[in-house]
């Protein structure tokens, strides 16, 4: 199973979030595995994220497409893209992607403008395949629907008239959101891969990572990782925290792309012993967060369903976690036994736990006592594991 040439597409890897994140590490995954691989985009990526000077970057923005972009800005919080926008982007990478294609590459999307794709798939002779990053796209709103079935039922045959090719194939990072737009679509080829993570050692004690970041000795620190997106729960984080007096450090790391900003949330609620970094991280800031944290906090909505990287990090650096029920994270904490949950929006059962890493806790909890089952995680969700799944994928598709 080897020689595969592929193209990894990354429309929005100029904008925060985890598409250059994904579409480097797959592609160095596959570099690393003797195959042929470059990777595209419609603008020069963001920085912070490294990627291998030996795998072939195309930024692909023709001058009648930036002239065009130069016009439009996005709006609304969240980096909200200008549909418009996002169709040039999209369609950006599809023209680079046109001679790797006729070249006999196979061509992976890491997210795509939907419409726009499926015409691609069904026009050119190429083996395409993109990865979804969420459910299938329903109506909003009861007083929408009526107005929105002959667009939902066109999407619907639009999407299988792509499938129907044999040449197009979709993948997702967990069960639940396959099922979902397999509900909708029940002929769709979507596969569920997991998401992966390429460890790198930090070499750092707790203490010293602490004292790097100017980070309290001799108390618990939870480390919130990850974009700040609206969708956290920063509030039942911050009451929980609160609640233990000064007996615990919240520390924030990741990009402010929302109004949802935690050192806000803080203010609002009188509480003072937290560190927010609030931008993108390197890899070696990354390794020195996970190091001085004694465990990573998750909190989401019931409804979240979508992969988290973080769970994987977090095992991959042997840091147990404390996360809500949601449906992305019920099932993999009580299968692999990496953390304890809490429901969602229970500041109170959050401070439980959280009570349960500080030294005098009648109940201490070590975070070495979960060093087993995270590390089987971090083995079972690397990328030498993962990618054997991907070139399965991608061979159905040959």
């Amino acid at each position: 199973m080897t020689g595969f040439r592929v193209a990894v597409l990354s429309p929005y890897a100029h904008i925060p979030g985890h598409h250059w994140g994904n579409a480097v590490q797959l592609a160095e995954a596959l570099n690393r595995s003797s195959h042929r691989v470059v990777l595209i985009s419609s603008a020069p990526p963001i920085q912070g994220i490294e990627h291998n000077p030996n795998i072939p970057v195309v930024i692909s923005r023709p001058r009648f497409a930036a002239g065009i972009m130069a016009g439009l800005k996005d709006s609304g919080s969240e980096y909200r893209r200008n549909p418009v926008r996002q169709n040039i982007e999209t369609a950006c990478c599809m023209f680079a992607a046109m001679k790797y294609g006729f070249q006999g590459f196979h061509l992976h999307f890491i997210d795509a403008r939907h419409y726009l794709l499926l015409l691609f798939v069904i026009l050119f002779p190429f083996r395409v395949t993109l990865l979804l990053g969420g459910g299938f796209p329903t109506p909003a709103g009861s007083k929408k629907r009526q107005a929105s079935r002959w667009k939902e039922r066109f999407t619907k045959w639009f999407w299988n008239m792509a499938f129907s090719t044999g040449r197009f194939g979709c993948n997702c990072e967990t069960e639940e959101v396959r099922k979902d737009w397999l509900a909708e679509i029940p002929e769709a080829q979507i596969t569920t891969i997991p998401v992966a993570l390429e460890f790198r050692e930090s070499g750092l004690t707790k203490l010293a990572a602490r004292k790097l970041l100017g980070l309290p000795q001799n108390i618990p620190v939870f480390l919130i990782f990850g974009t700040h997106r609206l969708d956290k729960d920063y509030h039942t984080v911050i009451r929980a925290a609160r609640s233990l007096g000064g007996g615990v450090h919240l520390l924030f790391a990741g990009p402010l792309i929302s109004i949802n900003d935690p050192m806000k949330v803080a203010r609002d609620l009188n509480f003072t012993g937290i560190t927010a970094f609030n931008d993108f991280l390197s890899d070696e800031s990354v390794a020195q967060c996970f190091a001085a944290c004694d465990a990573t906090i998750m909190p989401y909505p019931p409804g979240f369903n979508r992969g988290s990287v973080v769970l994987i990090q977090s095992a991959a650096y042997k840091r147990p976690v404390l996360a809500s029920r949601s449906i992305s994270f019920v099932h993999f904490i009580a299968q692999h036994r990496i953390g304890l949950l809490f429901n969602c929006g229970d500041h109170a059962a959050l401070a439980e736990h959280m009570e349960r890493f500080q030294p005098d806790s009648k109940h201490l909890l070590l975070p070495e006592s979960f060093h087993e089952p995270l590390s089987q995680v971090s083995m079972c969700y690397s990328w030498e594991t993962i990618l054997k799944t991907y070139l399965i994928y991608f061979k159905c598709l040959s």
